[in-house]
Order: structure tokens, then C-alpha cells, then sequence
């Protein structure tokens, strides 16, 4: 989170103007932002809310993100003299900000599933070729009287013409 991310969010929730934000406030944006339990969120709150009072100020937020609180007062301040088009146009922009985390998300969740589809294809590939070394290789011929030919028939007919001594292929 930056000085303009906090702006935003102060902007957001501090309606008022001032400079408070409930813990119901600050968990709806906050649970909205980032996926998190609700215990996550209590042991959070309670490391940011340093006084124990059930809000938060901007000293409070600032020093939580390790922000600089005065650089963040004075864009605060400038901000509240803005007009409706360019706090409208800073929504917007949050909006955009927010739509393209979902959808980096989206794809990371995408990829993660296609180097899963991925491993088990490999791991299959790898048991159909432990298959395949145990059973009897086939050699493809093109010829019309002898279309298919396995390893075994043609050890068979070199032992039966005295091609090959029979000691070179006891394991077949």
C-alpha cells in the first residue's frame, strides 16, 4: 500500500471527514480487498487499532503500512477540495485497479490448473511407457502381405531358419 492507496481507502471510509473509521467500516473494504478469515481480520485489527479504542485514525493506518502520515494528511486535505468529477475518476480508477487483481488472480488460477492437467498427463505418459516396455515391441511394415510384425515373431522365424543363435534371446 502506497500514500495513494491510502488516500483512496480513507476517502472511502471516512465519509465523514473525521479522520475515524469504525472496525465495521474498515472490515467490509478490507475483507473486500483481500479474501480473509474472520480471525485473520481480529488479529489484524488488533495490530493496527493501538489504542484499543474500536477505530482507527489515519496515524494509526499510517504507521500500520508504514506510510508517511503528514505526506498522507496533505493529499488527504488536497483531495477533500477536489470536485465530483475527479473523485468520481479516483473510484473509477480503484474500480479499475480492483477488476485487474481479480483477473491476474483469474489467471494465476487458470495456470495452476493447467500445470496440474499437465503433471498427470506426463505421469499417465510415463506408466503407458512402462506398459509398453514390457509388452512385445510391434514394428509397422508398409508391406500389403505383412502389415504387422512383433519383435517376437521375427525372433521366432530368424531361430527357426538358424538365423540367430537361440542363447541371444532366452529372454524374449
Amino acid at each position: 500500500m502506497n500514500v495513494d492507496d491510502m488516500v483512496v481507502m480513507m476517502s472511502l471510509l471516512d465519509a465523514d471527514g473525521d479522520g475515524r473509521v469504525t472496525k465495521a467500516e474498515f472490515g467490509v473494504y478490507y475483507k473486500r480487498l483481500k479474501a480473509c478469515s474472520d480471525e485473520f481480520f481480529e488479529a489484524m485489527w488488533s495490530q493496527i487499532d493501538t489504542n484499543s479504542d474500536g477505530e482507527l485514525t489515519l496515524n494509526e493506518l499510517c504507521k500500520y503500512y508504514s506510510i508517511d502520515c503528514g505526506l498522507c494528511a496533505k493529499k488527504l486535505s488536497t483531495q477533500k477540495e477536489m470536485d465530483d468529477d475527479k473523485i468520481l475518476e479516483a473510484l473509477q480508477l480503484q474500480s479499475l485497479l480492483n477488476e485487474a487483481r481479480q483477473k491476474q488472480e483469474q489467471q494465476q488460477r487458470v495456470h495452476a490448473e493447467r500445470l496440474r492437467k499437465l503433471a498427470i498427463m506426463v505421469a499417465e505418459e510415463e506408466e503407458d511407457d512402462e506398459e509398453d516396455v514390457s509388452s512385445p515391441m510391434t514394428i509397422k511394415v508398409t508391406s500389403p502381405q505383412q502389415p504387422t510384425i512383433t519383435m517376437e515373431e521375427i525372433i521366432r522365424d530368424s531361430k527357426r531358419r538358424g538365423d540367430l543363435a537361440v542363447h541371444h534371446y532366452e529372454g524374449c
